[in-house]
């Protein structure tokens, strides 16, 4: 569960492939409509690449509460947050036995793989499409357990127009001061 909805694991019967199903409550702002449809604009046009997660199609649900449904490559060991929290509480129980873990998961080459796939994938959406994400943080990265890394939630992407951005958003968290 995030801000905007509900990711879940599903079966999709007729090829009995894993994908990930994304529900997200259609509210009548007009802003968050906006966003909905950018993030399916872009993610319907973006073509295949290694570290975009893929897209498989999306429908508006009357039936539940009128919601949207993103269908999407699923990512078996989720998003680097998650990640995280499970890493720490593993160091945690680690040091409570007396035992240093900081130099197994976290290590220079592995935080450079997973910079170097995110830049790559924001590198292919602007060289291609001329689309910059603006909402880059550990739960819009995911990880699969083959060891890809892939970049997702296009809600707040925006296409360059003149090479200029006129508008601030993403997560102020995560923002540079």
């Amino acid at each position: 569960s995030g801000n905007s909805g509900t990711v879940i694991k599903t079966l999709h019967v007729p090829d009995s492939r894993i994908i990930a199903k994304k529900t997200i409550p259609v509210d009548n702002k007009p802003m968050v409509k906006n966003q909905l449809v950018r993030e399916l604009t872009i993610m319907k046009n973006v073509k295949t690449h290694a570290n975009i997660v893929g897209f498989y199609g999306a429908f508006y649900n009357t039936q539940t509460n009128n919601e949207i449904v993103i269908l999407m490559e699923y990512m078996d060991c989720g998003s680097l947050d998650k990640i995280l929290v499970t890493y720490k509480r593993w160091c945690s129980r680690q040091h409570e036995e007396g035992f240093d873990p900081r130099t197994l998961w976290f290590t220079e080459l592995s935080i450079s793989k997973i910079s170097h796939a995110v830049l790559n994938g924001l590198t292919y959406l602007y060289n291609n499409y001329k689309i910059i994400h603006r909402d880059i943080k550990p739960s819009n990265v995911l990880i699969n357990s083959k060891g890809f890394v892939k970049i997702c939630d296009f809600g707040v992407s925006k296409k360059l127009i003149n090479s200029m951005a006129d508008t601030f958003v993403g997560t102020s968290t995560y923002m540079s001061p």
